[in-house]
């Protein structure tokens, strides 16, 4: 394809005066369907197709490259056009003014809108505060490009925060509340005004927080032991000192706590049946006498007031609310060092809020989550996880999966050459080596998904967050992506958090948690476990009829040794729950049906459908 065209010749053979010719090509430059570069006082010009214009957009909006490295990225993307320097300012320049791409231009270098969001959400998330200043030296932008970009976030709600020390940093309003209950846990009655000067805060923003720490119940109110003032204790301090009571007594007063402690009767409760359902100590509550009485005289309480070291995630009466609906309330799980918990449940259950909330990226109103005992808001936690949305917008379509590798390990310090041999072992693993140079843009959806898969392995996380990777998939190809996950689980160790829509995937896991629509959480346990906690211990006997028979199943669901009955077709194929011998079974049915109008009656075991079934029923 000639790329030069005089205009001139081009003229004469349309047979067009010069300046018709002109006005036609700035139409067609205004229109976006090409865009041209006049060379040589207009008597030549270089012209880009629409697919090319969108090509090298795509790529561009990005990066952040000098204008020393354009000509090498445009030859990437179109591997006859060998531009100058010149003419690719001149084309970038060109895109800007059409809108085509978006970015921040220096004398240095250009920096793309979307490198910037990237890079200083990342930042954010990584470290909770970002310096506008030394972001914009570092990056070689004005600090307003810095300020515009945090702005474009804060708008989107990607994130939440605010300027302090004279608008130099930008940090997030979760840093404070951590950087407050480590002083408060630190310096037991430490004030207001103390805490503003430590943290470099006007006073009225710590008041703010406290009430948001009170509001999420992270931060309790009291009386002081003279009674004529208030003052604030941290949640984690109270749990400590109900600990300290339960070392040596085996029955005790829930009231006499809270009358001790200073606190409310239901704040206490609260947490006892949270330390109970974490299995953190053992025992029950008498409704009747309001006390707390230990299954055995000693009492397994906590080894350490923080959850044990050897746990990788606890989540203790976690309550997510979105404006005014609260969309999970009291959540309760722990997770066993390289386990895989499932969330399963139906579109629009809160499971894949109840990710991001785990994960840092939605705030909770009430309760605890930590990972490896740090907060989801902690600099180091970016070490510690990796994560995988469920839209794979992240992930570079102008890039080779390679190069993906490359861009978002260096984001972890990572070396090339340690970026390289990682990738070929995960590439391996995931069975998509041979496709690590190929644009992720030519993949296919469960090859991008494992691309995805790939870079969130980059680091080699403790902890993998993955929102409905197999969403889409066929039942083969869902199953080998689990059998991968499974792989991953167990070749590096790395325990797994996966969200998804099918019951039956909850079978790689070992442990689940079930949401329904407007029931929350209606189960979480092993998956075995929860199994055989269905009517019949699990046990399931499977009638197909040869066609459909009258009232049929009015009357398997009166029979006294039938638990439990699914119809999958109605009077025509059932699931019947029941420990019931076999022989008595089919007693009862061929009672009311002749066996020659039944198709197939056989015994099986219930599986999680099954179990999502009847908790969505009941």
């Amino acid at each position: 394809m000639q790329r030069e065209i005089n205009v001139k010749s081009l003229a004469n053979y349309l047979n067009l005066p010069q300046n018709s010719l002109m006005e036609i090509l700035q139409e067609l430059s205004n229109e976006k369907k090409v865009i041209i570069i006049f060379e040589n006082k207009n008597s030549s010009f270089l012209f880009f197709t629409e697919k090319e214009i969108e090509g090298i957009s795509s790529r561009l909006n990005v990066l952040k490259f000098s204008s020393s490295d354009l000509p090498a990225i445009i030859s990437e993307i179109i591997p006859e056009m060998h531009l100058t320097e010149s003419q690719c300012n001149t084309l970038l320049e060109l895109l800007l003014k059409a809108n085509l791409i978006k970015g921040f231009q220096t004398k240095e270098c250009f920096v793309s809108l979307n490198y910037l969001l990237e890079f200083l959400l990342q930042l954010f998330w990584n470290e909770g505060k970002i310096s506008i200043k030394g972001i914009a030296k570092s990056i070689k932008v004005a600090e307003s490009c810095i300020v515009e970009s945090l702005a474009h976030l804060q708008s989107s709600n990607k994130i939440q925060g605010f300027y302090i020390k004279n608008n130099e940093e930008y940090i997030s309003n979760n840093l404070v509340k951590v950087e407050i209950l480590k002083m408060m846990e630190e310096v037991p009655g430490i004030t207001i005004p103390l805490i503003a000067n430590k943290l470099g805060l006007e006073e009225s923003m710590i008041e703010k927080i406290f009430d948001e720490l009170i509001y999420d119940g992270s931060l309790l109110m009291r009386q002081s032991i003279a009674g004529n003032e208030v003052e604030y204790v941290t949640k984690n301090r109270v749990r400590e000192e109900i600990i300290r009571s339960l070392s040596t007594i085996h029955k005790i007063s829930l009231n006499d706590i809270a009358e001790r402690l200073r606190i409310q009767y239901q704040v206490v409760h609260d947490m006892f049946s949270q330390l109970l359902s974490l299995g953190k100590i053992k025992g029950y509550i008498d409704s009747y006498t309001g006390e707390f009485v230990a299954e055995t005289a000693t009492l397994e309480a906590e080894q350490s007031l923080e959850t044990p070291s050897d746990a990788i995630l606890a989540i203790e009466n976690l309550t997510v609310q979105a404006k005014e609906k609260v969309i999970l309330e009291k959540v309760s799980i722990a997770l066993e060092p390289k386990g895989i918990l499932g969330i399963l449940g139906e579109s629009g259950t809160g499971k894949s809020t109840f990710l991001k909330a785990i994960i840092g990226q939605m705030d909770i109103k009430f309760g605890t989550i930590l990972i490896y005992n740090h907060s989801p808001h902690d600099p180091e936690i970016s070490n510690i996880i990796g994560y995988v949305p469920q839209d794979l917008s992240k992930i570079y379509p102008n890039f080779t999966c390679l190069e993906n590798m490359e861009h978002f390990g260096k984001q972890y310090g990572l070396s090339s050459k340690e970026i390289k041999q990682r990738s070929e072992k995960i590439f391996a693993e995931l069975k998509i080596l041979d496709l690590k140079d190929t644009l992720v843009a030519h993949l296919s959806g469960g090859q991008r998904r494992r691309a995805s898969i790939a870079i969130a392995m980059i680091h080699q996380p403790k902890i993998l967050f993955l929102d409905e990777p197999t969403s889409g998939l066929d039942p083969v190809l869902r199953k080998e992506l689990w059998n991968m996950l499974s792989n991953l689980n167990e070749e590096y160790g790395t325990s797994l958090v996966v969200v998804t829509h099918y019951p039956e995937e909850g079978e790689f896991c070992s442990k689940i948690c079930m949401l329904a629509k407007n029931k929350g959480f209606v189960a979480i346990g092993n998956p075995k476990n929860l199994i055989k906690s269905l009517p019949g211990a699990g046990r399931v006997i499977i009638l197909e009829l040869k066609k459909p028979f009258s009232k049929i199943s009015e009357y398997l669901s009166k029979q006294k040794g039938f638990e439990y009955l699914l119809e999958e077709r109605k009077n025509e194929k059932f699931r019947i729950f029941s420990n019931e011998p076999m022989r008595n079974i089919v007693q009862e049915i061929t009672s009311q049906i002749k066996m020659t109008e039944i198709q197939n009656i056989s015994q099986g075991e219930a599986n999680l459908t099954d179990f999502f079934r009847i908790k969505l029923l009941s």
